[in-house]
């Protein structure tokens, strides 16, 4: 989906009609997560990522940019902000 924020740089904002469009397009399925990058920060939650947090149920992976490529995953449950592990399937 595209970036629409006035400050594409700093900050990720979603228009509401593609929004809605996806998630008709793809209500089908379920969903378990979201994901957003960090290219010049750790993968560690800002303020902001932790007031978007809205779903107990939904991870929220983040892929950081900085020093190569990294990751963290964490969940807000009853208000604090958890770290998770990631677990990745065997492809061999």
């Amino acid at each position: 989906m595209q970036n629409i924020h006035p400050s594409p740089t700093r900050h990720f904002s979603f228009s509401p009609q593609e929004q809605l469009r996806v998630l008709k397009e793809f209500s089908h399925l379920q969903i378990i997560g979201i994901y957003h990058s960090h290219p010049l920060s750790p993968p560690t939650p800002s303020q902001e990522d932790k007031a978007y947090m809205f779903f107990e149920t939904y991870s929220n992976l983040i892929i950081s940019l900085q020093n190569g490529i990294s990751f963290a995953s964490y969940r807000k449950i009853q208000d604090k902000t958890l770290a998770e592990s990631v677990l990745f399937p065997n492809t061999l």
